[in-house]
């Protein structure tokens, strides 16, 4: 849960909020830490990063599963996902 917000000094690993949520969606997706869940706790963990952060997030539920799978067979990298968060992120009005 920490990861999105790694850094050192006063640099942050992960500085914009698609980045955050990249990070926090591979981690749970990858790592596995639950029995059952992990695609979709991922999925829904790095929305809430971007909702926090002040963003909508919304994709069709076809390409959230189709991305979530991709990432649990490492065929997608965190500079990927973190790029597909951008392009379906809009500011809260």
């Amino acid at each position: 849960m920490a990861r999105p917000y790694a850094g050192y000094g006063e640099k942050g690993l992960f500085p914009t909020p698609f980045d955050k949520a990249a990070a926090l969606m591979e981690s749970v997706i990858q790592r596995r830490p639950f029995v059952d869940g992990n695609k979709r706790t991922g999925l829904l963990g790095g929305a809430e990063v971007l909702y926090l952060a002040g963003h909508d997030f919304s994709a069709s539920r076809d390409e959230m599963v189709e991305v979530a799978v991709a990432l649990a067979e490492y065929k997608i990298e965190a500079r990927q996902l973190s790029r597909w968060f951008e392009a379906y992120a809009k500011p809260l009005s």
